[in-house]
Order: C-alpha cells, then sequence, then structure tokens
C-alpha cells in the first residue's frame, strides 16, 4: 500500500488514513489532552504524510513510523501550548493583569467582544455547536443527543469552528499583547 501511495494512490491514502486515524488521535490526546489539538495534529499529520508521499516506500515498520511521527508531533504541539500558558503566566504576573482597574476592564471588554465577534462569525450549526461545548460545557455525545447529529458530524463543527475563531483572532487584532492573551486564555478554554 506504501508503494501505491508513494506513487499518488489517493485511494490507498484514504484507505491508510481510515485505518490509521483513530489511533493516532489517541496518542496525540494522550498527549496534549486537548480534543482540539488532537484533531488539529490528525489532520497535520496526515497532511504531511501525503506531502512526503515519496518518502514512504523506504519505511519498513508504518506502524512504528507513525508512532514515532505522531508522538514527535504531539510533544511539539504539547510545548507550543505549554509555551503560550507560560507567556500568559508571565504576561499576568509582569503587571499587565485583568484586574479592576481601568485598563484592565477595558482589555477584559475587548477579549469578549473579539471573542464574541469570531463566534458570531461561524455559520449557524457551527455556533450552535461552539456555544453548547464552550459555554455550556457540554460533551459531543450530549449535544450529539440534544441537536439529533452524529457526533462525527459534532466533532467536526466543533473542529471547524475552533479553527475559524483562532483564524479570526489572529487576523483581527493588532495588539501583540491582546493577541498573546486571547490566544493564551482561549487555548486553555479551547476556543482558540
Amino acid at each position: 500500500m506504501l508503494q501505491q501511495i508513494a506513487a499518488g494512490d489517493q485511494a490507498a491514502f484514504a484507505l491508510l488514513f481510515d485505518q490509521h486515524h483513530a489511533r493516532t488521535h489517541q496518542i496525540a490526546y494522550a498527549i496534549t489532552r486537548s480534543e482540539a489539538a488532537a484533531e488539529e495534529l490528525v489532520q497535520d499529520i496526515f497532511l504531511k504524510l501525503w506531502l512526503r508521499r515519496a518518502e514512504l516506500q523506504q519505511v519498513q515498520d508504518f506502524d512504528a513510523y507513525l508512532f514515532i511521527v505522531t508522538r514527535n508531533e504531539s510533544l511539539t504541539a504539547l510545548k507550543r501550548m505549554l509555551r503560550r500558558r507560560e507567556q500568559l503566566r508571565s504576561l499576568l504576573l509582569s503587571g499587565e493583569t485583568l484586574d479592576n482597574s481601568a485598563d484592565g476592564r477595558i482589555l477584559e471588554k475587548d477579549f469578549e467582544r473579539f471573542l464574541e465577534a469570531a463566534i458570531r462569525k461561524l455559520p449557524a450549526q457551527q455556533q450552535q455547536v461552539y456555544r453548547l461545548s464552550r459555554e455550556k460545557g457540554l460533551s459531543r455525545d450530549e449535544i450529539a443527543d440534544l441537536l439529533s447529529l452524529s457526533p462525527n458530524t459534532v466533532k467536526t463543527h466543533l473542529s471547524q469552528a475552533l479553527k475559524s475563531v483562532r483564524a479570526y483572532c489572529v487576523a483581527n487584532i493588532d495588539s501583540p499583547a491582546m493577541l498573546v492573551i486571547l490566544l493564551s486564555v482561549t487555548a486553555e478554554r479551547g476556543a482558540c
């Protein structure tokens, strides 16, 4: 199968994806403890595999190879997530806190305004799934039952919503401090 993929066979690659998606997601989630990060990692890993498909014909043990790639990508993502949290912690400890001062209240209002604007830009179904997950704290299965959707559809809507919110935040915030705060705080909440 790897020979076929190396030759550009998309059907063989789709089969490989189907066979290994769940395990790759499981490993990524075990390391990052973030559903959004795990799903994004799975997409990134399989995209990289496709882009480097010519190298696959040299792989002797694909399961071991995929495990190592997934572990390394997941650890890199985890380090990035921890770095964001540390940047926020440093920013907050340096005196630029979201306290009761006038500046703190303005920054907090800006934060809420940007996040709400990003959410309102989502298609109705994604917006509903996002709000139920992030604001109400419902699980994927609970959302699926409530909206009469499959859990996979909920997962897809949530993944797309998270990417859209993150992209909106990056594209529309011109203050580096605000961007760090927004990305860091919402990364912990699973929004950006």
